[in-house]
């Protein structure tokens, strides 16, 4: 992973196309990621994930 800083332009183009993919996903898609998610990095990694998701998102 790169540590420089990234643009304000890119951060504005990657917030986009997240929003974008978001938009896309139907529920099955994001069950299917889940799924896929916790088979590959156990559920406890998983659940840690989601907490830290949860932590950042609360901090916006």
């Amino acid at each position: 992973m790169d540590d420089e800083p990234i643009s304000e332009e890119q951060a504005a183009d990657d917030a986009a196309w997240m929003d974008q993919l978001r938009a896309s996903l139907t529920p099955e898609d994001r069950a299917d990621v889940r799924d896929h998610l916790i088979s590959s990095l156990g559920m406890y990694r998983y659940l840690e994930l989601a907490a830290r998701v949860r932590r950042q998102r609360e901090q916006g």
